[in-house]
């Protein structure tokens, strides 16, 4: 009953704009592979739908969305890297020149200011700030160029990389010195407009590590149980005092950063991340495919579906 009730609201959302004039709220952007195109997400958790995709003139193999929503980096065999932009249902397109041609892996500093392009086959790593207005190139070089498990970028382009040797600080000259977390560090994020830090071993240990350029502070918050071991993402929360981590057996756990008390909620999916999605506190957990599109709300610690669309032209 609630399924259809929420499938009503998103069918009548476009009615409801036309009759008054007054645009269908965005709540974010995705990369559709179905039908190869960005698309955004209209409505509000709990009553959105699919909108139609943006048109770039191309179509891409694949795209990373920022988490300022207002632009794209779009891949396509043969083209390279491109940086798409939109406004007000405007796209525009230009080549990120000297760009890694295939990155399989892009990760977005916190407010969308920079960027880590990294090709896994060759270890080759780029570092992109300027975003999205003046996109500037910056080759990534850590000493033995040891293969990266997991890495993030700071809103000032500062990079935390892990790998099998140990974790490395990388400033936005290069210059590398090490961090001590564990050598097992399976994701990192950091915090917006911020040097302070998350980072989830494998085994589902959750540390912090506050101003990782000055006087360093690390702490473990949290021993890793099944329900934060094997994690695919971590995030802040808005206000830097909650860590939301998601794992591959679905579990989504909030943890309090101050007393490490945890609730966990799960997806009874595969999550593929903790994508910021246009409100704070709100992530895009899996992609858009022939199953409900989910969001996690971290503040509420709910969890919210977008229907697909073969459900809805099926009722």
């Amino acid at each position: 009953m609630r399924f259809n009730f929420l499938l009503f609201l998103a069918s009548f959302l476009p009615w409801a704009a036309a009759q008054t004039g007054i645009a269908t709220p965005t709540l974010g952007y995705a990369y559709d592979p179905g039908s190869r195109a960005i698309r955004p997400v209209l409505g509000i958790p709990g009553a959105a739908m699919l909108g139609a995709p943006l048109r770039t003139r191309f179509q891409p193999a694949s795209a990373a969305v920022s988490p300022s929503q207002d632009y794209a980096f779009a891949l396509s065999p043969g083209a390279g890297v491109r940086l798409v932009r939109w406004n007000a249902g405007r796209s525009s397109v230009i080549p990120v020149e000297d760009a890694i041609a295939s990155p399989d892996r892009i990760a977005f500093s916190p407010s969308g200011a920079a960027a880590i392009l990294y090709d896994s086959a060759t270890g080759r790593m780029q570092a992109l700030t300027g975003l999205p207005d003046s996109p500037a190139l910056q080759e990534i070089q850590p000493a033995g160029s040891p293969a990266a498990g997991a890495f993030a970028i700071a809103d000032n382009a500062t990079i935390v990389l892990a790998t099998s040797s140990g974790v490395l600080v990388i400033g936005p000259g290069s210059s590398s010195s090490p961090l001590p977390l564990p050598g097992s560090v399976a994701v990192i994020a950091f915090l917006r407009g911020s040097l302070d830090l998350l980072a989830v071993t494998h085994s589902g240990d959750l540390y912090v590590a506050k101003n990782i350029n000055g006087n360093l502070d690390i702490h473990q918050i949290y021993t890793g149980d099944e329900q934060t071991a094997s994690p695919v993402a971590v995030q802040f929360s808005p206000d830097g005092a909650t860590a939301f981590a998601a794992n591959t057996a679905g579990i989504l756990s909030t943890i309090d950063l101050n007393t490490g008390s945890i609730a966990a909620v799960s997806c009874q999916c595969a999550p593929t991340g903790l994508e910021p999605f246009g409100r704070a506190g709100l992530f895009r957990i899996t992609e858009i495919s022939a199953r409900p599109l989910l969001l996690f709300d971290g503040a509420g610690n709910r969890l919210w579906f977008v229907p697909a669309e073969t459900q809805r032209s099926a009722q």
